[in-house]
């Protein structure tokens, strides 16, 4: 059941609710990936207008909540995830507790982002503070829906339903996959509401169950105030930005360096390669050299963007929206793309991204703009000029705020009517 958005309301006083949010990672403007750096900037607004509070899971390893999300927010309980042992036996039993939990059905990403506790500080959370209604952003926190007693709204952000936690060539990948739906079922079955970003990843829950109700609610982002150097400084480097615990991201650098760069170099000999991104891969580290270059966790990654000429993103697995075009298109790079990495942008082909479609023509692109300095410049210019106009955050904050009234609008014990939700 796809459930249009409300009609926008009209420029009367805004009801301030309370926002419960929590999230299998701690929100941060500098996180060590997309969505960490997206949710913090969401957050921030709706915190300027509403109650936020802040429920959030983090590995030892992860700083905490960004200091300035953490001002603006009436409550925050981070719950740390147990270190793994650096020993081999205690690595070898954290990689039997996820298997044996693969096998009961829970996927690996949602056994590795848990922790004891968690479910019953939620539950308190709620109990104490009573929010409007509660926000559970990715599919692998709705195992913590228990926690939300039905009476109290619950929506859930589903911002890939297309990935499990499994490399395409694993064996484990029939198991991730099956686990992967399943909490899909259960999550839709339970929630009042699904927020999705594409349309695409709309007919993927419809798939789940016909009848879930689910609103679109693109993603927005903060414009930065200067564009970067929309030449790049490094005239015939590409670079590619990801988080490497993500596989479709692994995927696409694979693909980048094993199948594009060759094809490439036929055109542009001295073609070369850059991967920056966090969370360390074997098999990401293992493609360096031969003028191949990785680099994980940088502090600060837009030294690196402003010196690529070109921006890559040949995504060929996964859904939802990809944070790192976003921010490639906000800062004015030329980019290329797949069409999966441009999925839910209203972008126009060969005005704000240039798209390849297979190998041979996706190469073909990355040559062109690394041979052509004004055509590159010319892309970036669109690109940027796209940014301003297209992902200003104030439409999606609205977006969230007419969903909250929707929810909490004639609440009932069960799923928000349909009608509730008016177009």
């Amino acid at each position: 059941m796809a459930l249009p958005l409300p009609a926008v309301r009209e420029e009367t006083a805004l009801e301030r609710r309370k926002v419960l949010v929590t999230a299998p990672f701690p929100p941060r403007l500098d996180g060590r990936h997309g969505g960490s750096r997206s949710l913090a900037q969401l957050l921030i607004r709706l915190a300027e207008r509403h109650d936020v509070g802040l429920a959030v899971l983090r590995s030892p390893d992860e700083p905490g909540l960004d200091d300035e999300l953490r001002a603006l927010c009436e409550l925050v309980e981070e719950v740390e995830i147990p270190a793994v042992g650096r020993s081999p036996a205690a690595r070898l039993v954290n990689r039997m507790r996820l298997r044996t939990a693969l096998v009961r059905g829970v996927p690996t990403w949602a056994a590795e982002r848990s922790a004891s506790g968690f479910g019953e500080r939620l539950e308190q959370l709620v109990r104490r503070w009573r929010p409007d209604v509660v926000q559970f952003e990715y599919r692998i926190m709705g195992q913590f829906l228990s926690a939300v007693p039905k009476s109290t709204p619950r929506l859930l952000v589903d911002l890939d339903p297309v990935s499990s936690d499994a490399e395409v060539a694993s064996l484990l990948a029939p198991l991730e996959a099956r686990a992967w739906r399943a909490l899909g079922r259960s999550v839709v079955q339970e929630v009042d509401a699904l927020v999705v970003l594409t349309e695409q990843d709309r007919a993927t829950i419809a798939g789940l169950d016909p009848d879930a109700p689910v609103v679109r609610i693109p993603l927005g982002y903060d414009i930065p105030e200067q564009a970067l150097d929309p030449l790049g400084t490094s005239e015939r480097e590409i670079i590619y930005v990801g988080s490497f615990i993500h596989p479709p991201n692994v995927d696409a650098a694979m693909r980048l360096v094993h199948d594009l760069l060759p094809r490439v170099r036929a055109r542009v000999p001295d073609a070369t390669v850059r991967l920056v991104g966090s969370y360390a891969s074997a098999r990401v580290d293992a493609a360096s050299g031969d003028g191949v270059m990785v680099l994980h966790d940088v502090p600060d990654i837009l030294p690196y963007l402003d010196a690529a000429a070109v921006f890559a993103a040949p995504i060929r697995r996964g859904g939802g929206m990809r944070v790192k075009v976003l921010e490639a298109l906000a800062y004015g790079k030329a980019i290329v793309a797949s069409p999966l990495a441009v999925e839910g942008l209203e972008v126009e082909e060969g005005t704000h991204v240039l798209v390849g479609r297979t190998d041979d023509q996706f190469a073909e692109r990355l040559a062109e703009l690394l041979l052509d300095p004004s055509r590159r410049r010319e892309l970036a210019v669109a690109a940027r000029a796209w940014a301003e106009e297209h992902l200003d955050l104030e439409p999606v904050v609205r977006a969230y705020e007419d969903l909250y009234d929707s929810l909490t609008a004639g609440r009932t014990a069960g799923r928000v009517p349909a009608a509730a939700l008016r177009s």
